[in-house]
């Protein structure tokens, strides 16, 4: 029998043990980002950011990563899941790290940047503050009722109103059955309350572009959407493993596909796995 749909909801809820151990692993995995800011400087070498990771966690016993940790510098951010670590950091560079820690069977995921010399460039603060700026106000005004074209219409003007000089492309915006739709075009399709909301979107500064993709439930999500999230995620992480220098995009691509098949959702992942 396939055990993955009794996987996907043991992952829905956690025990209070869990939850005390996921909050005990995301503790250790601050410190770990926060040695690494610490120790930050132009000249480092990514090895360097790694190996003042794995000492602070080795503070807190054997358990270590929950998986490799990501780690990079300047052009190496545009590899999305790079393991190198042969960088070196210069003077303006952005670092950029994927890491979490494991206690005591449970993982978390940790995403930060910063830049390593301490200081954002004019251009690097633009370009984080309005997208994180755009994204928190569209969070606070999405509501059932408004239109996709009104969301997409909103994404532009706060964009601009940060700083931004334009689209980077065309906002998407989809919501309900289009939201499965990975480049939609926004419509009048009204927003309902319990439907997905997809939104992809970014702006140009100096000829330097971002891109944003964020989905939020509209009140609470079903049992259904917590378990196509769930399968998603897991299929996100079996790529994320199978990805090693070397290895062609189509191997990494089957191994998430692979996950979403076995859940039965392979009919409608239409969409490379990017």
């Amino acid at each position: 029998e396939n055990s993955n749909a009794i996987l996907r909801k043991l992952r829905l809820i956690k025990q209070p043990c869990e939850i005390e151990a996921l909050r005990k692993a995301e503790e250790i995995t601050k410190e770990g980002i926060l040695t690494m800011m610490r120790a930050s400087k132009p000249g480092m070498y990514e090895y360097q950011y790694k190996a003042e990771f794995d000492k602070a966690l080795g503070q807190y016993g054997p358990q270590g990563p929950g998986f490799p940790p990501i780690i990079s510098a300047g052009s190496n951010n545009f590899c999305i899941h790079y393991y190198a670590y042969s960088g070196q950091a210069m003077d303006g560079d952005m670092i950029l790290n994927d890491v979490g820690a494991q206690w005591d069977g449970l993982i978390v995921d940790v995403s930060r940047g910063w830049p390593c010399n301490g200081k954002f460039t004019e251009k690097q603060r633009l370009l984080y503050e309005c997208a994180l700026k755009t994204s928190n106000y569209l969070f606070s005004i999405i509501r059932p009722g408004m239109k996709e074209t009104e969301i997409a219409a909103e994404l532009t003007y706060r964009m601009m109103l940060h700083g931004g000089e334009g689209n980077s492309f065309e906002p998407i915006c989809v919501t309900g059955a289009k939201s499965s739709m990975p480049h939609g075009v926004p419509g009048d399709n009204v927003i309902r309350s319990g439907d997905f909301v997809t939104m992809d979107f970014g702006t140009i500064k100096d000829g330097y572009c971002s891109d944003m993709t964020r989905t939020v439930v509209v009140g609470k999500a079903t049992d259904e959407m917590k378990e196509i999230y769930n399968v998603v995620l897991e299929a996100q992480l079996a790529g994320i493993a199978a990805a090693k220098a070397g290895v062609p995009g189509k191997v990494i691509d089957q191994a998430g596909r692979d996950v979403i098949e076995k859940a039965g959702y392979g009919k409608y992942f239409g969409h490379g796995f990017g």
